[in-house]
């Protein structure tokens, strides 16, 4: 059996346009598809799918993804001083140091590094988080869903 490279989670959104626009500001570099309706978001190694939806509120279809990073304290800094709504990261009971990127359609990008570690001192990957029925002690798992507004 052939194995799993890459993974590329599709987000839907109200615009297409502004949405590459957002993802712009925060370092990605964006695509919007020819024909439409669709666009992609890069950086480094990781890809994001946005996809118009074109009927009903794309807030009942939130997308969710996790990001493996090297230094989550510093990705969030970036990240706020680009005007995003992000939560600050914070240790967690599975040894990652997370944070939450909430774009303007609702869809959540977690993102974490090795807990006490960071990139100048540490490693850049770091154990994956646990199963969401793991989430420990009143902290969100890493696939918790979270709504603007909300603290981790």
């Amino acid at each position: 059996m052939g194995s799993l490279r890459r993974i590329a989670p599709i987000f839907t959104v109200r615009d297409v346009t502004a949405s590459l626009d957002y993802y712009r500001r925060l370092g990605f570099a964006t695509r919007e598809y020819a024909g439409g309706g669709y666009g992609f978001v890069t950086r480094d190694d990781v890809e994001i799918h946005v996809g118009q939806v074109p009927d009903g509120d794309p807030r009942a279809i939130r997308g969710l993804a996790y990001l493996w990073v090297d230094d989550a304290d510093d990705l969030a800094a970036a990240w706020r001083v680009a005007g995003a709504d992000v939560r600050e990261p914070q240790d967690t009971d599975w040894g990652q140091h997370e944070g939450v990127l909430i774009d303007p359609d609702g869809n959540i990008i977690r993102f974490g590094s090795p807990a006490g570690e960071s990139a100048a001192g540490g490693t850049a990957t770091g154990s994956p988080p646990r199963s969401p029925g793991h989430a420990g002690r009143g902290r969100r798992g890493p696939t918790d869903t979270a709504k603007p507004g909300d603290e981790p």
